[in-house]
């Protein structure tokens, strides 16, 4: 984290800077990224593909990779506002530049990208951001940290392979398939779409082998309630380079039904209109590999269906023949699915699901790995994240979710429930059959925010259809560490056993050492009071932290570290700073959040950094500093001036008592931090200063 410096005051041995950390998603005007690697790497080839005359055009954004210009394509999505998107080819280190044209520079307060785990090399100068990129990737662009208004994904393509010599090649322009809107492929066939195609319409396949789906152009779906590209009883595909996107909702994207060997590898998918837009379904399917790919999608991103005997969605299935007492023991197997190192973004119900449809001989051997979750919004209160979600009994086993990060997600985590039906009446399920999950393992998860709080939910359905061994491992919450239920906020019912937290219970933070400073310990003291809001009642309190560092050290001194919960009174803290004097040291005041982050509105009391002398101290650093530093711009807020967050915190500095912060109706001079609020960011709020003691006499 980069320290600010304060112009020295009327204390000439203070040096006092503040900073504000929620998470490092924003890039501010002025501001860098991380240092790119390999940044004397020989630049990257750029292959750009102009988009077609009558290809759907945005004018939202101006791109350009390697010096040159790219075509960015709209579609519409289901806030009313167009989403971007741009690809090209490139085959090593690029620069990139990205201006925001629909919105003032001056409005701009940040630009982000996404995803944050790639840690990508970027500045940015009012609504344009300039970024290096080492390797083909997918980026996204937020502006002002809205998910829901104009993103841009951009789309780095490793370079194109040339079509084989037989294929279906569609080349650059704008294609409609037809007279009807169906190419259905047989065994040995490849459809190709070459950067710069717009291809409307859709494609099928039944009982073929060695057929492929590959380029770089965009396949648009013009099929109502079809699936866009849907695969029956085949063998040996491959989906691979494409963007996918379609006009109208409700209808899947890819669908494999019954097949065996499937490759999916660097697809795209943008439709982010609801609902029933699911971005690929592998459906009684075998040997399935999903890798590189991104996803953004109006409902599951991926799901995992046993779909013999057809939907249950809606009543009018039922009309039309659809069986529910079809016994899942029947029916091909959902086996040997493996999805990796892919990017998702889900409007609707679950970035991924096993289910809902589960007439399946067995879900088995299913890795979920090495991917980043953008962002999963909450329509259908109960869904996650990752859900299994059993309409029809059968058994769920060796199933494993590892090393995933979530940005931001407004559900529930894990969601794992047998289900009576889906929505209601009109989808119903048939649990007559037997069935469990069991061997599930979750690892190394993190998760950034988390909308109301952290929650997940295992709901068996009977003593003999059982949630049963669960193991969980490295999973956190803003970098902390979760090592039980309640830290999960994990619900079970009667019907669930074996869930087990593999990392070992933590040693639970004990309070400050003193409440007063004391001279036998040292004359050089950090004194304050915590308390809560009167509102903040209903808190399960927060994880208090007091930090000290010399500057550009990695060694960091923990001197406090507590579990404080709402009283009603002030508590009072003693920190011991006397070891630092004869330096310059950076002080971190941190408060992160409980399991309900919704009420922690914590009060740090009267700061102070005191001197003892003799009976008195003197008092060297006080909150009415810190104020002014604030004042003068030494404060950083992601969104421009002091109050709410995008991420969610917030932190107010009261250097007055009269208007200061109240607890058990005593008020007091302080700063209010508040580490989630509307947003639920899961991240601690980190006030930092760095305080001159090079003037003090170390202790004798």
């Amino acid at each position: 984290m980069q320290v600010q410096s304060l112009s020295r005051g009327s204390l000439a041995a203070l040096a006092c800077s503040a900073v504000l950390v929620c998470g490092a998603a924003f890039l501010r005007a002025g501001e860098s990224g991380p240092a790119a690697k390999d940044s004397a790497s020989t630049p990257g080839e750029v292959t750009v593909y102009p988009a077609p005359k009558g290809a759907p055009r945005s004018g939202d954004y101006s791109v350009t990779v390697g010096g040159k210009s790219l075509d960015v394509y709209a579609v519409k999505s289901q806030y009313g506002k167009p989403v971007s998107f741009a690809y090209c080819d490139i085959s090593g280190p690029v620069e990139v530049t990205v201006k925001a044209r629909f919105i003032d520079a001056k409005k701009v307060r940040s630009m982000s990208l996404h995803p944050l785990s790639m840690g990508i090399a970027a500045r940015r100068t009012g609504n344009k951001v300039a970024l290096s990129v080492r390797k083909p990737c997918s980026v996204t662009v937020l502006v002002n940290g809205q998910h829901r208004n104009r993103p841009l994904h951009l789309f780095l393509n490793p370079p194109a392979e040339p079509p084989p010599k037989d294929a279906i090649v569609f080349g650059p322009g704008v294609h409609k398939i037809g007279p009807k809107p169906t190419l259905k492929l047989k065994s040995g066939q490849t459809v190709y779409i070459a950067g710069g195609a717009w291809v409307e319409g859709c494609i099928r396949a039944r009982k073929a082998k060695n057929i492929a789906i590959a380029g770089r152009g965009v396949f648009h779906a013009t099929v109502g309630s079809s699936s866009a590209v849907q695969f029956d009883q085949c063998r040996s595909v491959t989906l691979k380079g494409v963007v996918a996107t379609r006009s109208s909702a409700p209808g899947w994207v890819f669908v494999v039904r019954g097949c065996k060997g499937v490759t999916a590898r660097n697809l795209k998918v943008v439709v982010p209109i609801t609902p029933s837009t699911d971005g690929f379904n592998p459906c009684n399917s075998q040997d399935v590999i999903i890798e590189d790919c991104f996803f953004r999608t109006g409902d599951d991103c991926i799901a995992m269906k046993g779909l013999s005997g057809g939907s249950v969605i809606r009543a009018r299935a039922l009309r039309a023949g659809t069986r529910l007492d079809i016994d899942p023991a029947t029916q091909p197997p959902v086996e040997n699915i493996t999805v990796r190192r892919c990017v998702f973004w889900s409007e609707f119900n679950n970035v991924i699901c096993i289910g809902a449809e589960t007439r399946a001989k067995y879900f088995r051997n299913i890795r979920v790995e090495d991917c980043d979750v953008l962002y999963h919004a909450r329509y259908h209160r109960g869904y996650g994240a990752f859900s299994i979600l059993p309409l029809h009994g059968t058994e769920f086993r060796d199933i494993t979710f590892e090393n995933i990060r979530l940005e931001h997600i407004e559900g529930e985590l894990f969601h794992f429930r047998f289900g009576e039906n889906l929505y209601g009446p009109e989808s119903p399920g048939f649990q007559k059959f037997p069935g469990g999950i069991s061997d599930v393992t979750i690892k190394d998860i993190s998760v950034g925010r988390q909308v109301g709080g952290r929650r997940s939910t295992f709901h068996g359905w009977s003593k003999d259809k059982r949630i049963r061994d669960v193991a969980i491992r490295g999973l956190r919450y803003g970098g902390s560490l979760v090592r039980d239920a309640k830290g999960m906020g994990l619900k079970c019912n009667a019907h669930v056993s074996g869930v087990r937290f593999l990392d070992p219970p933590g040693k639970k933070p004990e309070a400050a050492r003193y409440t007063r400073p004391d001279p036998k310990a040292g004359p050089l003291w950090l004194t304050f009071l915590s308390g809560f809001d009167g509102k903040a009642g209903k808190s399960s309190g927060v994880e208090l932290r007091v930090q000290v560092w010399e500057p550009g050290s990695s060694e960091r001194a923990t001197l406090l570290e507590a579990s404080v919960k709402p009283e009603k009174a002030w508590r009072r803290h003693a920190v011991n700073l006397s070891a630092y004097a004869g330096r310059k040291v950076v002080v971190r005041f941190s408060v992160g959040p409980g399991v309900d982050t919704r009420y922690d509105m914590f009060q740090w009391g009267s700061p102070q950094v005191v001197r003892l002398e003799g009976r008195g101290r003197k008092v060297l650093l006080d909150v009415a500093a810190i104020y002014k530093g604030s004042r003068k711009g030494v404060v950083s807020w992601p969104y421009g001036e002091p109050g709410p967050l995008g991420g969610g915190g917030m932190i107010r500095l009261h250097p007055s008592a009269g208007k200061g912060l109240s607890v058990g109706g005593v008020r007091e001079r302080g700063v209010f931090m508040h580490p989630a609020w509307k947003d639920g960011r899961q991240e601690p709020v980190l006030l930092q200063w760095t305080l001159d003691l090079s003037g003090e006499k170390k202790r004798r």
